[in-house]
């Protein structure tokens, strides 16, 4: 895998502010990814910005894989690409995610949701789990066994 950090803004500031990050590239980044992955938000509620949007649903249109970690997948509803699909998120936002995103099956007991072109995981800890799944889509059994 070759990782990119992309945000709208050349520096990112990680959760609860422990540290943050520099070397980040652009939103222009999400155009070439085979997979975008989005990752939790402190506030999910708080809109994540026309251009963050934007990048996703180009994402979606083009086939790129969308994976949401936690509550970034209200990132990936507020863009519209989780309509009629089945989603998780953490238990604690559960509520608040199916009132403000009605046209999205949330599947709120289970670790991660694997609807086709999107996956989603249900926590931070259901992330690994997630990841997991992907290694294993992408390189078979064995090595994802061998990475965990």
């Amino acid at each position: 895998y070759d990782f990119a950090l992309c945000s709208p803004t050349p520096t990112v500031r990680m959760h609860a502010g422990f540290f943050q990050l520099s070397d980040v590239s652009g939103l222009d980044a999400v155009d070439r990814a085979d997979t975008v992955i989005v990752p939790n938000r402190p506030d999910p509620l708080e809109d994540p910005g026309p251009e963050v949007l934007a990048a996703i649903r180009r994402a979606a249109a083009r086939g790129a894989r969308l994976v949401s970690f936690c509550t970034g997948t209200f990132t990936l509803a507020a863009a519209g690409v989780l309509d009629g699909r089945r989603a998780t998120t953490h238990w604690r936002w559960a509520s608040a995610f199916t009132a403000r995103y009605p046209r999205v099956d949330l599947q709120p007991d289970v670790l991660f949701v694997d609807d086709g072109q999107v996956i989603t995981a249900a926590g931070s800890a259901a992330a690994l789990d997630t990841a997991l799944h992907l290694v294993r889509a992408d390189h078979g059994a064995e090595i994802a066994a061998a990475v965990s």
